[in-house]
């Protein structure tokens, strides 16, 4: 876990032009979808010039980190096990990087007033963030499948939300470089597969730690992610019934926020540029997640 984790929340009134009282209504409707669906977008909520100034700062920091990894004569390859603390790649060609995101610069969107109080009314004013980080969608990234973030916290009722994502794009998604997309209200059907969640982590812990061959690893992992899959569409067919999908996409300015159970996905990025994504995660003070980063540092 990043050394920027559990950080309190504060609310930066001069961070946004909006006002509170001015946007109460509105936000009081986001908040109610966030439950509904699992996810909401908020439009034009941070300055243009801020997100552009961060996309560059993205990039370099990105750039800086890979040459880093080539200079030790490293190799970073999918998922936890292959990546370091400072950057995972997700899936090929889409990586994960907290490297460098705990610089003051990026506290002007972190303090959004706005995105603060919508956070603060679904997880409660103790939030927390303990995450911050970039993922970034390289040209020629093809489909995530679909996934959650983390397990929901009881396999046998449903508990509001207690983590979630807040994703801000520093370019302006669409369907060339690559949208989110997802499967509205999932966050309540997935709930019945925590256990095999849970069940297919700890069973990649013991792969992982009884044979010394990525491709064994690898083949348990995506078996788990497979049957994960294909169990939930054939629970959609016995009454739970998933809804169509959602790839909304955002331009300059705009922030997407998610629930940690929702399933989702990262579409393809046919595009001829790279599309970064400025994340934070929070949660509820007693939530930890332990399981999306590998703790061997390029520094060690």
């Amino acid at each position: 876990m990043s050394s920027f984790d559990f950080e309190k929340l504060s609310i930066n009134e001069s961070s946004n032009t909006i006002t509170i009282d001015e946007s109460l209504n509105q936000i009081d409707e986001k908040v109610n979808n966030f439950h509904e669906d699992g996810f909401i977008t908020i439009e034009n909520v941070i300055d243009v010039n801020l997100i552009e100034k961060l996309a560059t700062m993205a990039m370099a920091n990105f750039n800086e980190v890979m040459s880093i990894i080539e200079t030790k004569n490293l190799s970073i390859g999918v998922g936890i096990k292959e990546g370091f603390r400072e950057i995972t790649q997700r899936h090929l060609n889409r990586f994960e990087m907290p490297y460098k995101t705990d610089d003051p610069a990026f506290d002007d969107v972190f303090n959004n007033n706005i995105i603060l109080t919508i956070v603060k009314q679904i997880l409660g004013d103790d939030a927390i963030v303990v995450n911050r980080s970039v993922v970034i969608s390289l040209s020629g990234a093809s489909d995530q499948g679909w996934h959650c973030d983390g397990p929901h916290l009881s396999t046998t009722e449903y508990l509001p939300c207690h983590c979630l994502n807040v994703f801000i794009p520093l370019v302006d998604t669409n369907h060339m470089t690559g949208p989110t997309e997802f499967r509205p209200s999932s966050q309540c059907l997935t709930r019945d597969f925590s256990k095999m969640y849970l069940a297919g982590y700890y069973q990649h812990t013991t792969t992982t730690t009884t044979t010394t061959t990525t491709t064994t690893t690898t083949t348990t992992t995506t078996t788990i992610i497979i049957i994960f899959i294909i169990i939930i569409t054939i629970s959609a067919f016995m009454g739970k019934r998933l809804r169509p999908t959602q790839a909304p996409c955002l331009n300059k300015g705009s922030a997407l926020l998610f629930d940690y159970r929702v399933l989702h996905r990262g579409k393809r990025n046919i595009s001829s540029e790279s599309r970064p994504v400025l994340v934070f995660t929070f949660a509820k003070p007693f939530y930890k997640d332990v399981l999306n980063f590998n703790k061997r540092s390029l520094f060690d």
